[in-house]
């Protein structure tokens, strides 16, 4: 499983310290709502929600994780007497400094769209890979500009498509425009999926527990453990939980662990614990809040679950809750001695 305004800059700012140079970014996002109704604005993936009243302009300053290049906005419009919203969500890129988005006093929201985002708006990236010959056209059309990059990523990497696949399209691209850094974000999705191969060792895993405190994967010394990848809201993970319990059950700590791995967003850290709880998950449990490790390993299907031997060598891979007698192999394999 897995918004009148203006958005004025997208700047990247250098900031000297003592290990060298680190990239902040920043984003200015002014809105003038012209409606009869509040709006209220979240960039996809943080915890920040800004709302400005009818008739009220707002300029509103956001530091950004380096990895923001592109991210969705959400906007929607709520009539507080009635109860009813408008939503819509834009794909913002940051090839350009500047944007306008107006909210109409009717309210209609009529963004301005920049080129590249026009063809991503045009192409729909939520059609997904049910419109391959749209896509090889596009791609086509579009091979020296940057959108393109974007919706091979959006279309094709974010729901686990064949590599072969990827590279066919990600060939079609200009030079200047693999270079670029929606390119690079592709380049290495492939690279990371090749990480994600029977025999490729694991690099070590540092993340919090519910407690505040660090786990390190090294730390662990049983002979076999499974990573599994989830969040809270993600249906096909919860229902694998009373089988993972089984499994658990019937082995020993010394052979088998569980490590789950949680996606939840920043500012879910409640609703992780309460899923934690209200499911008796007793293994070890770690966060990856901002999904670092996740797209480390190009994982975009939940669950997707990981053996490794003693070595952290990866034995068996479960992206898509398809391997029927996983669980009965992983038993096997950690009752052999």
């Amino acid at each position: 499983m897995k918004h009148t305004v203006t958005i004025l800059a997208f700047v990247f700012i250098f900031v000297i310290n003592g290990m060298g140079q680190t990239a902040v970014n920043y984003f200015d996002l002014s809105l003038i709502n012209n409606s009869g109704f509040t709006t209220i604005v979240n960039i996809q993936g943080t915890d920040r929600i800004d709302s400005v009243f009818s008739k009220e302009s707002k300029t509103l300053y956001f530091e950004l994780d380096e990895d923001y290049i592109s991210f969705n906005l959400n906007v929607w419009t709520t009539d507080a007497a009635s109860s009813s919203y408008h939503s819509k969500t834009i794909r913002v890129l940051n090839t350009q400094r500047s944007k306008q988005i107006m909210i109409t006093p009717e309210n209609k929201l009529v963004p301005y769209l920049t080129q590249s985002e026009k063809i991503i708006t045009d192409y729909n990236p939520s059609l997904r890979t049910k419109n391959f010959w749209k896509l090889d056209t596009v791609i086509e059309k579009n091979s020296n500009d940057i959108a393109a990059a974007e919706i091979i990523y959006l279309s094709l990497c974010d729901v686990d498509i064949k590599v072969d696949t990827i590279q066919r399209y990600f060939d079609k691209l200009s030079p200047a425009i693999k270079s670029s850094v929606f390119g690079k974000r592709i380049t290495d999705y492939l690279k990371a999926r090749a990480q994600l191969t029977i025999g490729n060792i694991i690099d070590n895993i540092s993340l919090s527990d519910t407690a505040g405190n660090i786990v390190q994967l090294n730390n662990i010394q049983s002979r076999y453990i499974l990573l599994d990848f989830w969040f809270s809201r993600c249906g096909p993970c919860i229902k694998s939980f009373p089988e993972l319990q089984e499994l658990y059950s019937k082995t020993n700590r010394a052979d088998f662990e569980i490590v789950g791995i949680s996606v939840d967003q920043p500012g879910e850290n409640e609703l992780w614990r309460k899923t934690i709880n209200q499911h008796g998950l007793s293994w070890i449990n770690i966060n990856d809040a901002k999904a670092r490790i996740a797209r480390k390993l190009a994982i975009v299907n939940y669950p997707t679950k990981i053996l490794l031997d003693k070595n952290r060598k990866i034995v068996l891979v479960d992206s898509d809750n398809s391997y029927e007698d996983f669980y009965l192999k992983v038993q096997k394999l950690v009752s052999e001695k």
